[in-house]
C-alpha cells in the first residue's frame, strides 16, 4: 500500500513459494478471490478479507493455466488453460459456483494456448480473446495467433 504512490509498504502476502499464474477479482465489500495455478499442479481458490493477512484456499482437481476470473451477469467465470491425462490442451471457461469449477465453454484451440481475455458486452454476451497454435500455416507448421469468440449465456 501507499500513500503517495512513490513509497510503499507491504499490505499482505499473497504466496512466497509456490505461486505461479494468478487472477485476482476484488469484490465491492474489499474481499478477493484468486484462480492460482500452482507449477504444473492443480488450481487453487483463494480468498481473503481486509487486512489480507490469512488466505482460505481451496485445492481443486484440475490444472487452470494463465487463468482469468471474473463476474458476469452476478456469477463467477473463470477461464484459463485446460490440460487432461493424455495431455490434451484447450482454452476453456468454467462457472465457479460454492467453490467448485462446472465446464462451460471450450474454446478451438491447442498446442500452446491460454490466457484469455474478458470483455463484457452485455449481461447474456461477451468478447473473450485468447491465444492457441492449434492452426497450421502451410507448410503444415503449427501458427500462434490471437482470437476473438464471444460467449452467450442461454435461457
Amino acid at each position: 500500500m501507499s500513500d503517495d504512490g512513490i513509497r510503499f509498504a507491504t499490505a499482505g502476502l499473497f504466496e512466497v513459494s509456490n505461486g505461479d499464474e494468478t487472477a485476482f477479482l476484488f469484490e465491492e465489500d474489499g474481499a478477493v478471490i484468486a484462480i492460482m495455478r500452482r507449477g504444473s499442479g492443480t488450481a487453487e481458490i483463494c480468498r481473503a478479507w481486509p487486512p489480507y493477512q490469512k488466505w482460505d484456499r481451496k485445492d481443486r482437481d484440475r490444472y487452470i493455466g494463465g487463468p482469468v476470473l471474473v463476474k458476469w451477469n452476478g456469477y463467477y467465470l473463470v477461464g484459463g488453460r485446460k490440460k487432461t491425462n493424455e495431455n490434451i490442451r484447450r482454452t476453456v471457461f468454467y462457472w465457479l459456483k460454492n467453490d467448485h469449477l462446472f465446464e462451460c465453454a471450450e474454446l478451438p484451440s491447442a498446442g500452446d494456448n491460454s490466457y484469455p481475455g474478458f470483455v463484457e458486452l452485455s449481461p447474456k454476451r461477451a468478447m473473450v480473446s485468447y491465444y492457441s497454435s492449434h492452426e497450421k500455416d502451410e507448410a503444415g507448421k503449427p501458427i500462434t495467433a490471437i482470437y476473438l469468440a464471444i460467449l452467450e449465456i442461454e435461457k
